[in-house]
């Protein structure tokens, strides 16, 4: 049977196919990761971000060119540590865009949702209702501090009298008491 499946329809499918043995670790697809990947790229290169935006061609190449590594060839990588640098480039490219892991691995869109929740205005409103209680008790603490300056401006004012006083009369020859 033939079937005709979207693009966006493979991103979203999990990167991990459980294997019938529960022995056998899970199997990953790396078609569906490149699907995400390849999708990630085009919509960070087509896409508005904000002004200014201009994705590392250079950096998506090279994520691109890890994923179609392990699907299209060339041959794979010589040894484990070509592979794993190859693939911290393409996390350092994620990671300088933004991009989350839990999509890209498994299409689960659970950690972009929570991040984006994060740095939503309701999520500001709660850090602006925490930082105007911080603010309050840094006033308040202020003027605990400073609620007895009057006093000791005054005593020290009394002190600085004496002093004098006493060291005059100690260089004038007299006793001071």
């Amino acid at each position: 049977m033939n079937m005709f499946v979207s693009s966006a329809a493979v991103a979203a499918a999990p990167a991990v196919a459980m294997n019938s043995a529960a022995h056998e670790p899970p199997a990953i697809d790396h078609k569906a990761i490149l699907a995400r990947v390849e999708q990630i790229v085009d919509l960070l290169r087509t896409r508005y971000i904000c002004e200014g935006w201009k994705m590392d061609e250079h950096g998506a190449a090279r994520a691109l060119d890890y994923f179609r590594r392990h699907i299209e060839g060339p041959p794979a990588f010589k040894d484990e540590d070509e592979d794993t640098a190859a693939y911290h480039q393409a996390l350092e490219f994620f990671s300088s865009h933004g991009q989350n892991l839990d999509w890209i691995h498994d299409g689960s869109p659970g950690g972009m949702i929570c991040n984006l929740a994060h740095h939503s205005a309701r999520a500001n409103e709660a850090t602006d209702a925490q930082l105007l209680a911080l603010e309050e008790q840094i006033f308040d603490l202020d003027e605990r501090a400073h609620e007895h300056d009057e006093e000791i401006i005054r005593l020290q004012s009394i002190w600085s009298a004496e002093y004098e006083r006493l060291r005059d009369a100690c260089l004038g020859g007299r006793r001071p008491y």
